[in-house]
């Protein structure tokens, strides 16, 4: 067995690729086969295909089988190449049709086609709104999603790609930034405004209940303290979700999964608590004659 150092995925293939096609006759076509050792994902075992097909031994080969789960060694973080120079008998043995469940069938390399496409880009035409109560609600929010940047990328890390909190707190600084241009432009309350952000992100994310997401933990109460504890409920029930149906956990199994909560959603369940906590605050030291709700 030979150890190597981390190296990215197009110089693991180059390595593998030229070793295997020594092995190959000049002119002759193989089979491929892209076998997951267990711990990958269908996404990284994609780009390893995707490597294969690239590299100078590609030209060799006319059918694929897989990528899939083989054979395996438990949870190992790893992948295997196989090719099997071209035979008719082995070619018409491997497209026969068989019973076994775990079995891949083969198919046919063919070249990949890219489309061109326009970028489109709209420009909002709005006046920045005014409202000094919304634009502390939301300034608080984005500290919140900024202070959180490190925890929430050390939760993703053992779920996802390790970034929830560094997405969250760019966007947020962004927001910041930018807080003088915010609006509901319908002129609806916030709650009703955070409710169509949420059908909005469910329509175009796909995300739904049950999908072990974010939309877990927002889909919350009428009242703040009833969405703070909704919010909370929704990202503990995602640490209980064997597996996820939408963004990088989908990739993952169920021990992964398992026990861990979803990083946006606990990142939901913080920003509500924060609202909450200030909400409180505000309530306590506010007259009884005038008392300001911020949310």
């Amino acid at each position: 067995m030979i150890t190597l150092d981390t190296q990215n995925s197009a110089q693991l293939v180059t390595i593998m690729t030229e070793k295997l096609a020594k092995h190959l006759s000049a002119g002759t076509k193989a089979v491929l086969l892209v076998n997951n050792l267990g711990g990958f994902s269908m996404l990284e075992l994609a780009l390893v295909t995707r490597e294969v097909l690239k590299s100078p031994m590609a030209a060799q080969i006319s059918h694929l089988i897989g990528p899939a789960t083989l054979v395996s060694a438990l949870d190992m973080k790893g992948f295997s190449l196989t090719v099997l120079q071209m035979e008719a008998a082995f070619l018409e043995a491997l497209k026969a049709p068989v019973e076994v469940l775990g079995w891949t069938p083969i198919h046919a390399v063919e070249p990949v086609t890219s489309l061109t496409s326009e970028r489109v880009v709209i420009q909002l035409e709005f006046t920045p709104s005014q409202d000094e109560q919304v634009g502390q609600v939301v300034a608080r929010v984005a500290q919140k999603l900024i202070d959180l940047e490190v925890g929430l990328n050390a939760l993703d890390a053992k779920v996802g790609d390790g970034d929830t909190g560094s997405t969250f707190a760019a966007g947020a600084r962004k927001v910041k930034s930018a807080l003088e241009a915010q609006q509901l432009p319908q002129g609806a309350s916030l709650p009703e405004a955070l409710k169509q952000g949420l059908e909005q992100m469910k329509h175009y994310g796909g995300a739904q209940i049950g999908h072990r997401t974010l939309v877990e933990a927002l889909v919350a109460g009428k009242s703040l303290a009833e969405a703070a504890e909704a919010t909370a409920q929704g990202a503990e029930s995602t640490a209980q979700m064997q597996s996820a149906r939408a963004g990088r956990s989908s990739y993952l199994n169920q021990q992964t999964l398992d026990g861990v909560k979803d990083p946006g959603a606990y990142a939901v369940e913080k920003v509500f608590a924060a609202l909450g906590e200030a909400r409180r605050g505000s309530q306590r030291t506010c007259s009884p004659r005038r008392r300001s709700v911020v949310f």
